[in-house]
């Protein structure tokens, strides 16, 4: 090989042939109790024991020898193989098998990194129902990292939420869920255990029992009484378009309910109320779509970190504005409304019922009506009054 003007004879590694050299491709017994065997432990001991003599030959190369940056990589993996402290862990990294479950039927074709997410074509619907066709009642698709489980049968998903329902009590965790979510303590995002089942507790007996919301009553009515009026004034000759009006109707019972306040219709125009609606949408862009960043993290945390930072955002604005109504409500307590009773419930457990589970509460009664509120709506969506 020529360097420069300057020629350097390199001296050919000696690859093990002979029967002083065999390699025994023998069971062996790795640090773990585990056996490994197979003729891919035979071809990495050839590859070791090659570049052991390789690496003896480099110093006779000269210290201008260069290397690509690949090989430098590769020189430096195998040299730690070689030095003995790190070859245990090496082996038993090489000999580990995968565990394996006993999930359902899948189609054969996983593509790498993404899996089955390239059969995912909308409408999702009928994409499921034409698997579920092939495939059985039950069964699985790999959504990028994540095993997604797909039950189309009434018996095996009573089985599912009855029999086995505490298996099934845990929610993923989502990106959404740690920076808008309070970092999954939220009740829709927080893991099965004592901390779930005191929030389900609060929200069933003390948030929405049937008493707390018999008290909401006239809030209702006075609300439902609004829309009608405005129907009746707008409609005239021209068709009423009624999806935003539910929207704003129900959105407005809600936040009267928990805040005793308006922040949607014609007659709302203020920069609180602005605010909030604009932080409303961004909630909804990202909560009521998946996100990619949920299935192939480890690209989106490397590549595309948007999606991650308009979390954190959004995030810091949320949360910016539950702590403003807390405060409001705590310096007024003549209002009746949900945030009044949970200060009252703070001042009797303070170490339990924090700012941040109370903010989470009222979040999560919030963007759980926004969500839903979709499905309301879609049967009068092209119903106009004339």
């Amino acid at each position: 090989m020529k360097i420069g003007s300057t020629s350097t004879k390199i001296p050919k590694p000696k690859i093990p042939s002979s029967e002083s050299d065999e390699i025994h491709c023998k069971t062996r017994e790795t640090v773990t109790g585990s056996t490994i065997s197979d003729t891919g432990l035979c071809y990495f001991s050839i590859l070791v024991r090659f570049w052991r003599e390789t690496v003896k030959a480099l110093p006779s190369w000269g210290s201008s020898l260069r290397f690509s940056v690949r090989d430098f990589k590769i020189w430096i993996f195998l040299n730690i193989i070689i030095n003995g402290n790190q070859s245990s862990k090496v082996v038993k990294l090489v000999s580990s098998k995968r565990r394996k479950f006993n999930v359902p039927p899948s189609p054969l074709l996983k593509l790498p990194l993404i899996g089955h997410l390239y059969l995912l074509t909308p409408p999702l619907y009928r994409t499921l129902a034409r698997l579920s066709t092939k495939y059985g009642p039950v069964f699985s698709l790999q959504a990028g990292t994540r095993l997604v489980v797909v039950v189309s049968s009434s018996s095996a998903a009573e089985e599912c939420f009855t029999k086995n329902d505490t298996v099934f009590a845990n929610r993923p965790r989502l990106i959404i869920g740690k920076y808008i979510g309070y970092n999954y303590t939220t009740l829709v995002g927080s893991p099965y255990g004592d901390h779930w089942r005191n929030l389900r507790r609060l929200c069933a007996l003390e948030i929405f029992s049937t008493n707390r919301l018999n008290n909401f009553q006239p809030i209702r009515q006075h609300e439902i009484k609004f829309l009608v009026h405005r129907v009746f004034h707008s409609s005239g000759d021209n068709p009423v378009e009624l999806k935003s009006k539910f929207f704003q109707m129900s959105y407005n019972i809600i936040m009267r309910m928990v805040a005793g306040k308006r922040y949607y219709g014609e007659e709302v125009d203020t920069e609180e109320a602005n605010h909030f609606r604009e932080l409303v949408e961004e909630v909804i862009t990202y909560g009521g779509a998946s996100n990619p960043a949920d299935f192939m993290p480890a690209i989106f945390k490397l590549f595309f970190r948007s999606i991650e930072k308009n979390l954190a955002r959004i995030g810091k604005k949320m949360d910016a504005v539950l702590k403003r109504l807390i405060d409001e409500h705590r310096r007024d307590k003549s209002r009746n409304t949900m945030i009044d009773h949970l200060l009252s419930l703070q001042e009797s457990q303070p170490e339990y019922y924090t700012d941040q589970i109370i903010k989470g509460i009222i979040l999560v009664s919030l963007v759980s009506s926004l969500l839903r509120l979709p499905l309301y709506v879609a049967i009068i969506e092209n119903v106009s009054f004339t």
